[in-house]
């Protein structure tokens, strides 16, 4: 199964900026600062303790952090956002999913919460919720991670079997963002998988010029079989021998070494 976009969990803060007051004491006169805490830097404080934890395998104490957290700010959206994400780690999916429902009822027009239940909605293989569900995040007006949700969309079009929808939409995610690493990968094993090899190393070159590195196990496989069908077989052995050389243990590498036997 492919993986689609992460969830968008915006907004959390990993230091207080507590509110800053003066208190005067009478013996002195002198102002002391102290500083006060309120609910919400209370309540993310709660949440990157709680993100923590979850990414350390310590579930109880996840989500004591996000039972705090939620007490403090009930309507904070990246609550919601971390419960369903908690949830979901610990695969009580009807739990992530009445998660989700609530973060979409106290703000049915933010755009993160809308891709994330998308997201969630296509792990799920609610495939055509989670069209709808995606198409109206990029509809928001003040939403700016359009390019991210188009491929989120594509992908998962990709899992329900659905290849030419999915083409457009990572097309729109490139529109948004011409420097889309997800989006030019899946284009370039898409116009591979149809043959449109020169299509398919414009797509891989372009990936290869906007990743730091310039290769991932997948890219350097996709490279050999576009330039092998090519009949590029200086190219080929390139990808073959960069792959082996970096990723020994991928099970793409794996693929190239009992193709070339």
């Amino acid at each position: 199964m492919r993986i689609i976009g992460a969830l968008l969990l915006v907004g959390m803060a990993t230091h207080i900026a507590g509110c800053v007051t003066k208190t005067t004491y009478a013996e002195s006169g002198k102002p002391v600062i102290e500083r006060e805490q309120n609910p919400t830097e209370i309540a993310q404080t709660r949440l990157a303790l709680a993100l923590r934890y979850i990414n350390a395998g310590n579930y109880s104490q996840a989500k004591y952090n996000l039972d705090a957290a939620l007490k403090h700010a009930p309507e904070m959206p990246e609550v919601h956002f971390s419960l369903a994400y908690y949830y979901q780690t610990v695969n009580e999916l009807d739990n992530a999913n009445q998660a989700y429902l609530k973060v979409l009822q106290l703000h049915p027009d933010n755009g993160d919460a809308l891709n994330n239940y998308g997201t969630f909605l296509c792990q799920t293989e609610r495939f055509v919720e989670a069209e709808q569900y995606f198409l109206k995040a990029v509809a928001q007006d003040e939403y700016i991670r359009e390019s991210q949700t188009y491929v989120n969309l594509g992908v998962c079009l990709l899992e329900n079997k659905q290849k030419q929808k999915a083409h457009s939409y990572l097309l729109k995610a490139l529109e948004h963002n011409p420097y889309n690493v997800k989006a030019l990968m899946e284009l370039t094993e898409l116009s591979l998988d149809a043959r449109q090899l020169q299509e398919a190393r414009n797509y891989l070159q372009r990936y290869e010029k906007a990743t730091r590195s310039g290769r991932s196990a997948r890219s350097l496989w996709l490279g050999y079989q576009i330039e092998s069908q090519l009949k590029n077989n200086m190219g080929a052995e390139q990808y073959g021998r960069t792959l082996v050389r970096f990723y020994p243990n991928a099970s793409q590498t794996k693929a190239y070494i009992e193709l070339t036997r």
